[in-house]
């Protein structure tokens, strides 16, 4: 996993859930990380199914400024069918 921004962060993180849910935990950081801020086993975030939505709810990692906490950030689309040929 990388996060972009002035500081990059690049990590290695397991993926628990189900198809309503899924957590992000941190294992480990991959090399060239400059930061240091996160133990394994920490929850980094928890993505969750809500309707069409999907509720990003903040843990570890959180957004630039921001806190802990949730708030939609994703919304399901519908697919437009291929066009034939």
């Amino acid at each position: 996993m990388q996060v972009g921004g002035e500081h990059p962060i690049r990590l290695l993180a397991t993926v628990e859930g189900d198809a309503d849910e899924i957590t992000l935990i941190f294992m480990n950081n991959l090399p060239g990380n400059a930061h240091n801020m996160f133990h394994a086993g920490d929850v980094l975030l928890t993505l969750r199914m809500q309707g069409n939505d999907v509720l990003t709810i903040w843990d570890a990692l959180r957004p630039i400024g921001g806190t802990p906490g949730e708030c939609v950030y994703f919304t399901r689309q519908q697919e437009e069918p291929a066009e034939q040929e």
